[in-house]
C-alpha cells in the first residue's frame, strides 16, 4: 500500500489485557521456574507499535531461518529475574527448548493505568505457531478502509474484526478507567457541595442561636467587621481541624490506599497540601452568607430576642 511505513503480526496489541502466562527457567536447571506473559511477534511488529528497543535487536529475517532459536524479553523480566545485567545473549528454557535473548524491549503495561508491568517474552512467529493474530500497520495518510481493501484483495474470505486505529484502541482500553474517574469526580464535587451546605446550615443556625450574644457584642462596641471575622473564623476553624486530621491520617493509611492510586504517591506533598486547601476554601465560601447575616443584626432587636 502507498504510504505504509511498517507492518507486522502479533498475538495481541498493547493495552489489550493479554494475560497468557507460561513458565520458563534457565537451561542449567538449577534455578526455580518463573512465570511470564508469552506473546508472539513478527519482524516489524515492535517497530510498528512503537516499542522502544533497550538492547540487542528486533526480530528480523534471521528468525525465519530458525537460526538461532531466539526470544525477546521486556525490562520487567530482566530486572526481576536476571539482575538487570548481562541478559542479552543469555538463554532461557521455554517450553523445553533453550532460546537466546536477542533483544530487550521497554515495558508495556497490560492496561495503560496498571501500576506495574508483568515480566513478558515474545517468540518469533516463524518458529512457534500461533492461531490468534493481530495485524498492525503504520501508514501515512492511509484510511482504515484502504487497509481492509488491501487485505480483502489477498483473501476475500478472510474475516476481519476490530479494525481500528491505535488511538481508538487506546481509548477503549481506558474507557472503564475514564468512566470510573468521571464518576469519582462527580462524587467528589457532590461531597464538596454537601460539605458547603453543612457548614452553611450549621453556621446559619449558630448565628440565629447567638443573635442575643451578637447584639450584646455590638452594643458594647463590636464593629460589623469584628462580627464578620468571628463567624468566618468559627466556620473555617472547624474545616481546618478536619483537614488537618485528614492530612495526618492519610500518610498513616498509605499502605491501604496505594492500590487505588496511579501516578500519585500516597504521601505526595502537593496533593496533601491541595486537598485540605480546597476543603478549607469551600468552608470559607460557605461562611460568607451566615457572616453577612450576622453583620445585619441590629443590637436593639437582638437584645429583645428570646
Amino acid at each position: 500500500m502507498p504510504g505504509v511505513v511498517s507492518s507486522g503480526l502479533g498475538t495481541d496489541l498493547p493495552w489489550s489485557g493479554w494475560d497468557e502466562n507460561s513458565s520458563w527457567g534457565l537451561p542449567d536447571g538449577k534455578s526455580e521456574p518463573h512465570s511470564g506473559r508469552f506473546h508472539m511477534a513478527s519482524p516489524g511488529y515492535f517497530e510498528t507499535i512503537g516499542t522502544r528497543l533497550v538492547a540487542g535487536r528486533y526480530f528480523d529475517e534471521r528468525e525465519y531461518r530458525k537460526q538461532p532459536d531466539s526470544i525477546i524479553v521486556n525490562e520487567a523480566l530482566v530486572n526481576r529475574y536476571l539482575d538487570g545485567k548481562g541478559a542479552l545473549g543469555r538463554k532461557l528454557s521455554v517450553w523445553g527448548k533453550p532460546r537466546e535473548i536477542v533483544g530487550i524491549v521497554a515495558d508495556i503495561r497490560d492496561y495503560p493505568a496498571d501500576n506495574t508491568t508483568a515480566p513478558a517474552y515474545w517468540f518469533p512467529d516463524g518458529q512457534v505457531p500461533f492461531g490468534q493474530l493481530s495485524v498492525v500497520v503504520k501508514a501515512n495518510g492511509s484510511e482504515l478502509s484502504a487497509v481492509k481493501q488491501a487485505i480483502a484483495r489477498i483473501d476475500p474470505e478472510l474475516p476481519m474484526a476490530n479494525v481500528r486505529s491505535l488511538e481508538e484502541h487506546a481509548a477503549r482500553a481506558m474507557a472503564a478507567r475514564r468512566f470510573a474517574l468521571w464518576l469519582f469526580q462527580a462524587f467528589t464535587v457532590l461531597a464538596l457541595v454537601l460539605a458547603a451546605v453543612g457548614v452553611y446550615g450549621l453556621l446559619s443556625y449558630s448565628v440565629q442561636q447567638r443573635a442575643r450574644e451578637i447584639g450584646i457584642r455590638m452594643a458594647l462596641g463590636a464593629t460589623r467587621s469584628n462580627v464578620w471575622n468571628m463567624v468566618v473564623r468559627d466556620g473555617v476553624r472547624v474545616a481546618a481541624l478536619g483537614a488537618l486530621a485528614g492530612a495526618v491520617t492519610v500518610p498513616m493509611a498509605s499502605r491501604w490506599i496505594s492500590g487505588f492510586l496511579f501516578g500519585v504517591s500516597p504521601v505526595d506533598t502537593a496533593i496533601l497540601l491541595l486537598a485540605p486547601a480546597v476543603l478549607v476554601g469551600t468552608a470559607f465560601l460557605a461562611t460568607l452568607a451566615p457572616a453577612r447575616q450576622a453583620t445585619r443584626c441590629e443590637p436593639a432587636d437582638a437584645l429583645r430576642h428570646q
